[in-house]
This record gives C-alpha cells, structure tokens and sequence, in this order.
C-alpha cells in the first residue's frame, strides 16, 4: 500500500449495509458503430455487480439486460435477450475488457451447461482491439429510431 493510500485511508469508514443500499447507481454508456452493426452499453455499477443493458443493431435488432461482476478490469454478465419486448428465458455470456475509459467486446466459444450457456473457458476469451466501446451520452431508453 502506498504512503498516499495510507493517508487517504485513515479515518475512513466502511459504508455498512443500509449505507452501501442507499448509493446511487450512475449509469455509464458506452457504444461502438461500424458499417456493419452498432452495439450500445448502458451500465451502473455497485463493485463488484454490474447491470444494464445492451442494443445490438446489424441485420437485426437484438436487446435486453445484462446482469453480472466485474473481474478486475474484465465484466462478465449474462445477456437476456428481449422477445417482443419482454425479456426471454434465454441468456448468452458477454464479456468486456476495460481499456482506459472504454471497453473491448470479447468473444470466446460458449457451451451449455446447467441450462445456461457460459463462456467455454475464460481464459481464451479474444478482446477485439477494432471493437472499442467508447464512452457516449447516455440516453433515457437506448433506442435505434433513425
């Protein structure tokens, strides 16, 4: 621990448990656009949960929430993808690397287990360098209306 940690940390309180309910979740947006398809992010995190939602626009229009933890600078969450607008009883794994103050979409292969699918292996996820999540305006409803 460093010397300015040690100052910054005296004194302090840890927030109890009806403290840490009553902060405030700041929704941060974050969006990524090419020819081909656009993918919004709208997160608020309580370290180490994270929720929001996420659009995805290419051919199709795929959206729902996310819920999931951070891992040091990598979000795994679960993606429930909407029907119709409501949710469905499907999820797919997402995973997002934290670069400076954006995010890299990951990819890795997914298998089924315990009726849910999740990442195959961690360990080899692929966090595309052209596939940066750069932080937007967030909006009331992330919508694709053009």
């Amino acid at each position: 621990m460093s010397f300015l940690g040690l100052l910054t940390g005296c004194g302090e309180q840890q927030p109890n448990h009806n403290q840490q309910a009553k902060l405030k979740h700041y929704a941060q947006c974050y969006a990524a656009y090419s020819d081909d398809d656009t993918i919004h992010l709208q997160i608020s995190t309580l370290h180490p949960a994270v929720t929001g939602r996420i659009v995805f626009k290419d051919a199709h229009r795929q959206s729902g929430p996310i819920s999931g933890t951070m891992h040091g600078d990598t979000l795994l969450a679960d993606w429930r993808l909407e029907y119709n607008g409501k949710p469905g009883s499907v999820s797919t794994p997402v995973a997002f690397l934290r670069h400076g103050n954006s995010f890299l979409q990951g990819f890795g292969d997914i298998k089924e287990q315990g009726g849910r699918f999740i990442f195959k292996n961690q360990a080899t996820l692929l966090f595309d360098p052209a596939r940066i999540l750069q932080p937007v305006s967030c909006q009331p409803e992330i919508s694709f209306q053009q």
